[in-house]
This record gives structure tokens, C-alpha cells and sequence, in this order.
């Protein structure tokens, strides 16, 4: 696990919302590899696993660790097999990996039901892309404390000569009995951190967590954590991102294509965000927001590449049907 980032060379960084990134690509990769054959790439087994959140959601967790010279964004094929027979898979787009470096992730399968539900052996692909390190370090001093309740606080200190917009703090819990119990990062966003800026991130480990915490693990600062999606609006694809404490799957909209609906959850026991981004129709977009066909409070806006924004603040260990309405046909 590379926990200390040194030598860095520093990327640009795009002050917006969502920082967007342009890979080179320098050529296309396809490796299928199981967990338990090592690679250059690979997850570790005693690395990966599944449970059930506490909004009883299940949940995949795990750590690419990338042990290429070379930069790689890895797409990650997981498949859960239920009590019934019924097998589920999902891709997941993973984040830019570094060379020498490991990445954790965690992926919900709200489909999954079944008491004893099988894990199968994820696979990779990659692609190999241009990512220098981000310049954030953590600070290993007697300020990182894992606190008695599971939860962890520490600093981060930006080690660049340019400020990171939007960064989170990624981690892998480890229990006594069990070593890899979740994967969680930073509850709280952290808008940005200036060159030689210090700042306190807390990580809280999902709620579902019965087992003691003994430590906290393979630590990773990224800069581009903002969640692709796709979904049908009037009969063609419809891409969209968000950038979120609380996780959201299952996005339709109406047939009017005017009327988006997603599911949301949110386990953790603290307050989070949530901020979607869309690409304007007509540019005259007026939104409005229900939760759970009751309206909360959100902020519109429009960024400086002329995606639209909404954002609000998601409640503590809530969950719903988030409706977002305004979009032109």
C-alpha cells in the first residue's frame, strides 16, 4: 500500500463543481483477471467482500491495487449471485489509479435480497491513461485517532503547488475478526485545500458495522469521485453525474421526459450532499426537487462549461425517492 505520496508532480485542476478530466490515451488494454490471481493489477481476496448496509442495501466492497509504471483507469465487472439463483452484475467505472498505487471502492446491489447471497470473483478491465498522483498527503502524526465508536479522524495536507477542488479521502476499515469490514471516505466535502493548506477530514465506517474497528487502511486522496450515469429519457440515453455523501441507483424518468425519479440512500448518522449535474436543453431549465413527493430545499446554478447544477443536503440515515422535475423534452 503506497501511503506516502513524495516526489509528486502536480496535474491541473479545473475550478469547477465537478472537475472534469481528459485522459491521453496511449493505448487499450482488456485484462480479465479473478481476485485471487495476481497481476499487475488486481484486487486482493482478503481485500474484498460483501454485506449489508444499514439501510439493508447490499454492498460490495474492495481495493484495486495497481502495480503498473503507468497510470490506468479500471472498469470493474462484479457479479452476486442470490439465494434464488438469480445472478446480478454490475460495472463499475473505477477512478484514475496512479502507478504504484491502490484505490478502494464500494458498490451497492439493491437488488440482492437473499440471506446468504454469493459473491463471485470480480474482473478488470483498464484502459491506460495519463494521471500523476494527487498531491495530497495524510498526515501520520498523533492527530489520525480511530475513535472508539469506529469512526477516524485525522489531516490531509496539500504537498502541490496548485489547489485540488473537491477532493475525498477514501479508505478500507479493518475489524479483528474480519479483516476488511467497509470501505468509506470523507462524510463531510472539502471544497478545496490550497498548496501547503492543512486540513481535518472524519471517515465513519456504515452504521451496519458490528465489529469492532482495529484500524484504518490504504488511505487514498482522489480528485475525481463525481458518479457517471445513464438512463433512457424519450426513447434515447440520457447521461447525467453526481458528486455525493448518500449513493443513488435506479434513475427513470416519465414519459414525458420532463420528470426524473432515483432512488437514494444515505447510512451514515451524519448530514452529507448531494449535487447533480446536467447538461442543458434549451438552457431555460427551471427545476424543482421532492423527496419522497415532499419538497426540500436545493440550490440551482450553472457552472462556467454551462452544465446546469442542483444541490441539497441529504439528512442523516434517510433514504427515499428523490424527483427532480423541470427537464425540457
Amino acid at each position: 500500500m503506497r501511503n506516502q505520496l513524495l516526489d509528486l508532480k502536480t496535474s491541473s485542476t479545473l475550478s469547477r463543481v465537478f472537475q472534469i478530466s481528459f485522459p491521453i490515451l496511449l493505448g487499450l488494454f482488456i485484462v480479465f483477471f479473478p481476485t485471487d490471481v495476481y497481476s499487475d493489477i488486481f484486487i486482493p481476496e482478503s481485500e474484498y467482500t460483501g454485506y449489508y448496509d444499514y439501510q439493508g442495501v447490499y454492498t460490495v466492497v474492495g481495493n484495486v491495487k495497481n502495480q503498473n509504471d503507468f497510470a490506468l483507469i479500471p472498469t470493474i465487472t462484479i457479479s452476486v449471485i442470490d439465494n434464488d439463483e438469480t445472478k446480478i452484475t454490475h460495472m463499475l467505472n473505477h477512478v484514475p489509479i496512479p502507478p504504484m498505487s491502490d484505490i478502494p471502492f464500494k458498490l451497492k446491489f439493491p437488488e440482492i435480497h437473499g440471506e446468504s447471497p454469493t459473491l463471485l470473483n470480480a474482473k478488470l478491465q483498464y484502459i491506460v491513461t495519463e494521471k500523476d498522483p494527487v498531491p495530497i498527503q495524510i498526515i501520520y502524526d498523533r492527530t489520525l485517532i480511530t475513535h472508539d465508536d469506529g469512526h477516524v479522524t485525522g489531516r490531509i495536507v496539500n504537498i502541490g503547488n496548485q489547489t485540488v477542488y473537491n477532493p475525498k479521502v477514501y479508505a478500507i476499515v479493518h475489524g479483528y475478526e474480519k479483516y476488511i469490514l467497509d470501505v468509506a471516505h470523507n462524510i463531510n466535502p472539502i471544497e478545496k485545500i490550497k498548496p501547503g493548506q492543512i486540513l481535518n477530514f472524519t471517515i465513519y465506517p456504515d452504521p451496519s458495522v458490528s465489529e469492532p474497528v482495529r484500524f484504518y487502511s490504504c488511505f487514498a486522496p482522489v480528485d475525481t469521485t463525481v458518479i457517471p450515469v445513464t438512463t433512457k429519457k424519450n426513447g434515447g440515453d440520457f447521461d447525467f453525474r453526481y458528486d455525493s455523501g448518500a449513493w443513488y441507483s435506479s434513475a427513470k424518468f416519465d414519459e414525458s421526459g420532463t420528470t426524473m425519479t432515483i432512488q437514494g440512500y444515505n447510512s451514515y448518522p451524519l448530514e452529507t450532499y448531494a449535487n447533480f449535474e446536467f447538461a442543458p436543453i434549451s438552457g431555460n431549465e427551471k427545476f424543482s426537487v421532492t423527496l419522497n413527493d415532499e419538497p426540500i430545499e436545493f440550490i440551482q446554478s450553472i457552472d462556467e462549461m454551462g452544465f446546469w447544477h442542483v444541490a441539497f443536503t441529504v439528512e442523516p440515515r434517510s433514504q427515499g425517492i428523490l424527483k427532480i422535475s423541470g427537464f425540457d423534452k
